[in-house]
């Protein structure tokens, strides 16, 4: 990225992070109308929220573990500071919760698998003044729950309890379909474990639950090579929280992150940003979707929390584009409807024999696409993919049956042919 923007404004040249950058955010995110920098134990609201430890961040945002110094007693929460290129006019995310609270979603029965803000205040810093949102504490996201749970249960207990986790995010998506609402940004990272209460613990106490935290230095020089301070840029990022003891996590999720989220009702459908490997084939021919995308997106998550990878994952060898989104699919859910296929005008570059819907008729090009190990049915990816931090775990034949037919029913091509969530809640799958 150009710095010569920066250079005007900060009087730096050049800008390093020591350390292993895989999961922090892009340093040069912290901008005028970007993200605010946050140290550990800075202050936030006027010195109510003290900053303890950072649970992530995302494109326009970090959020971070504080403590509430209002009450007496220990009490935390979750600072969401959002970009300050994000006004209130462009922050979807309180609009959302806004419109959700006036429908009652928060009043009605399995609200709580929602997450709903508590508070919201304004923080001025060096890259401008950020909307910021006050959550409740969560813990880690869904796709880690069997690798954070293995050490405490059994395989056949980590496997119940994840099936039940799911359960839940259905039973939430059914709630807000119920409501009109598409939450349009469904995946593992947007649905988050529950944690015991936090309250009345001391720090050091809570650090013992999650961690010390650590970070990476970063440094900006001048143009003579020289360190410099640079009020808008932190001098350290804080690597997330990693890691929960099982033993202070509860059973329960939480669904957040309705950024993308829209009133399907009233607004019909549209385009949103979920990534491709969640993305729903309308997404990607149409241009715009609605709640069945929902669906689409409730089937990978299913498959990537209770197998530890991607049912649909391109690995973009060609570039940016739709392609490898397609092979993916095609190569294990068989021939797209006719509208679409007609529409792939590059299909025959990669396709061959393409007549027909047959998985048999489906055959890659080898010379543009190399020899390539692909399971051709949900069947052969569940069976091939239970693993965990390299370990391989069973899963019975049984179990891959009754989930593939869970997931044959989310994965229709036809939006209309897919199950509906609340349908989806009673599946056989999650009562094994």
């Amino acid at each position: 990225m150009s710095s010569e923007s920066h250079n005007d404004a900060m009087k730096w040249s050049s800008l390093a992070v020591h350390g292993n950058d895989d999961d922090l955010e892009d340093v040069y995110g912290y901008k005028p109308g970007g993200y605010h920098p946050v140290h550990i134990d800075d202050d936030l609201d006027s010195g109510r929220y003290r900053v303890l430890h950072k649970f992530g961040y995302g494109g326009s945002s970090t959020v971070w573990l504080c403590r509430d110094t209002s009450y007496n007693t220990p009490t935390y929460v979750a600072v969401k500071i959002i970009a300050a290129e994000l006004t209130e006019e462009s922050c979807h995310e309180l609009d959302m919760d806004r419109h959700m609270r006036e429908l009652g979603v928060d009043r009605q029965p399995e609200a709580h698998l929602l997450c709903f803000p508590l508070r919201d205040f304004r923080q001025t810093g060096p890259n401008g003044t950020h909307i910021c949102i006050v959550y409740p504490v969560l813990g880690p996201p869904l796709h880690l729950a069997m690798e954070t749970f293995k050490d405490k249960f059994s395989q056949d207990d980590c496997a119940r309890i994840v099936r039940g986790l799911v359960r839940q995010v259905a039973s939430g998506i059914a709630l807000l379909h119920a409501n009109g609402i598409c939450h349009g940004d469904l995946r593992p990272p947007n649905v988050l474990l529950r944690l015991e209460s936090l309250e009345g613990l001391t720090t050091s106490e809570v650090y013992d639950i999650v961690g010390e935290p650590e970070a990476a230095e970063v440094v900006a020089k001048d143009s003579s090579g020289a360190p410099v301070l640079v009020p808008g840029i932190p001098q350290y990022l804080v690597y997330p929280i990693e890691r929960v003891k099982p033993d202070h996590l509860s059973r329960q999720i939480s669904i957040t992150d309705f950024g993308e989220a829209f009133n399907h009702s009233t607004e019909g459908e549209r385009l949103t940003g979920i990534p491709r490997p969640y993305s729903a084939p309308e997404l990607v021919f149409d241009k715009k979707g609605g709640l069945a995308a929902d669906l689409w997106a409730l089937a990978c998550l299913a498959f990537e929390t209770r197998l530890g990878g991607k049912i649909i994952e391109p690995c973009d060898i060609m570039g940016p584009d739709d392609t490898e989104y397609l092979l993916a699919v095609i190569l294990f859910l068989g021939r797209l409807p006719d509208k679409w296929w007609d529409t792939w005008d590059t299909r025959d570059e990669f396709i061959a024999r393409s007549n027909g819907g047959t998985h048999s008729r489906l055959e890659l090009r080898v010379e543009n696409w190399g020899e390539r190990e692909e399971e051709r049915s949900i069947d052969e990816k569940a069976r091939g993919q239970c693993r965990y931090d390299g370990e391989l775990w069973d899963i019975s034949q049984s179990e891959v049956e009754v989930m593939s037919k869970l997931l044959e029913q989310l994965l229709q091509y036809e939006p209309e042919k897919r199950l509906a969530a609340q349908d989806a809640v009673n599946h056989e799958w999650f009562r094994m």
